[in-house]
């Protein structure tokens, strides 16, 4: 059995026998991690908040060859991300971005990119809505997946795309011009196109988000879950209640 310790964004939990819970983390050493937290349903246990989903913490673990949970030593927080998830639209979009982040990456495989990327959406610091951190997370993923369409040339054609002509299939990952566009293609204004440049461009401390309209944030939003669903081949269960919240 090995002590191992790192970095970890804790993603989810649920109860585990009488007194315990599993714990799904973000490892910024190993990927997904997966472990048992003694004790942590009872009323004084030494874990805290740091099982909350969001939180940043210090992770210390045990781990055992050709054993899927490794058992959990400590857990101190780093920042707990408490003003992010303490309403009921912070705790929506909270469940969302760590479904998005579990469903998106893989046990036992780092990713320092991700990783920093989830720090970046949920540092404390920034005066940002949730829908801009989402954008920003959302984009940025379906890009490192390879998933985010190229915006330079037709893929059916080859052209170059114009911005006032860029439309994009829900079902695939190339963008397409006006002229080689089949119905249901989902078409990117010039608005939304620079705010993708943007995301692209910048980090997310950098970007004004208040040049975007709430349509442009929407629709990015629609395409973005449309590329989603298309590359996991299933709806995330966290974007129905999404879907609940923007039409309140």
């Amino acid at each position: 059995m090995t002590l191992k310790t790192t970095e970890a964004i804790t993603l989810r939990n649920y109860p585990y026998r009488e007194a315990d819970r599993i714990v799904v983390f973000f490892t910024r050493s190993q990927g997904k991690l997966r472990g048992i937290a003694r004790g942590a349903r009872r009323l004084r246990s030494h874990f805290g908040s740091s099982l909350e989903p969001i939180s940043h913490v210090r992770l210390v673990y045990f781990a055992k060859e050709n054993q899927d949970l490794v058992s959990i030593n400590s857990c101190d927080l780093l920042e707990s991300h408490a003003s992010l998830r303490g309403t009921l639209e912070g705790s929506y979009y909270c469940a969302y971005v760590s479904e998005v982040l579990s469903e998106f990456t893989q046990e036992g495989a780092a990713n320092e990119k991700v990783f920093r990327l989830m720090l970046a959406v949920l540092d404390p610091s920034l005066t940002l809505s949730w829908e801009a951190r989402a954008r920003y997370f959302e984009t940025w993923m379906l890009r490192l997946e390879g998933v985010f369409p190229m915006l330079q040339n037709c893929g059916r054609c080859g052209r170059s795309l114009q911005p006032e002509s860029v439309f994009v299939p829900s079902g695939g990952h190339e963008a397409c011009c006006r002229k080689c566009a089949a119905a249901g293609d989902l078409p990117l204004s010039t608005a939304e196109l620079q705010l993708v440049y943007n995301i692209f461009s910048h980090r997310i401390s950098d970007i004004d988000w208040s040049r975007w309209s709430p349509a442009a944030m929407k629709n990015l939003g629609l395409l973005n879950s449309k590329l989603i669903q298309y590359h996991l081949e299933k709806a995330l269960k966290s974007g129905r209640f999404l879907k609940e919240l923007n039409r309140c």
